[in-house]
């Protein structure tokens, strides 16, 4: 496995708005509907739209509402950390989260390859975790760039 640790952190409370689905990792299903998500968010620049962010320059994808595990469904949000969450505009979601712990991995490459294989390693793994947030963390522009420099921020 090419997966290594490299710190234990608290992710500080946060506030997000973006947009979101319910999916899972059944069948290549989350495969399709973060692809469509991905799609929509930044193919209609949707973060152009989000009141209040925070530095207009980070952006979330976000994993939480766990049926279970990893292997049942779940909630993502993509979307970017606000200061406040009084302007939600129609057709997205807003959602705080609390502090949490985490186990902090550094995801470098080309997306969303370098992503999905950090994530197919998480899973073998078998980490303990808390299924509350899990969080991938972007600068926004890098997203033009062939590879990016991301972190994945897992609940424990």
């Amino acid at each position: 496995m090419l997966i290594f640790y490299t710190m234990t952190t608290t992710l500080p409370a946060f506030s997000i708005i973006g947009i979101a689905v319910r999916t899972g990792n059944l069948n290549g299903q989350s495969g399709n509907d973060l692809a469509a998500l991905w799609g929509k968010f930044v193919g209609e620049k949707l973060f152009e739209k989000i009141p209040n962010q925070v530095d207009n320059n980070t952006l979330y994808c976000l994993y939480t509402d766990y049926e279970s595990d990893f292997m049942g469904e779940y909630t993502t949000i993509l979307g970017c950390p606000v200061a406040s969450l009084n302007s939600v505009p129609e057709g997205f979601v807003g959602r705080k989260f609390e502090a949490t712990q985490t186990e902090v991995f550094p995801v470098s490459g080309a997306l969303p390859d370098c992503v999905v294989k950090c994530w197919e390693e998480i899973w073998q793994s078998k980490k303990r975790r808390a299924y509350t947030v899990d969080v991938e963390e972007y600068k926004l522009s890098d997203l033009v760039k062939p590879s990016v420099e991301a972190k994945i921020y897992l609940s424990v």
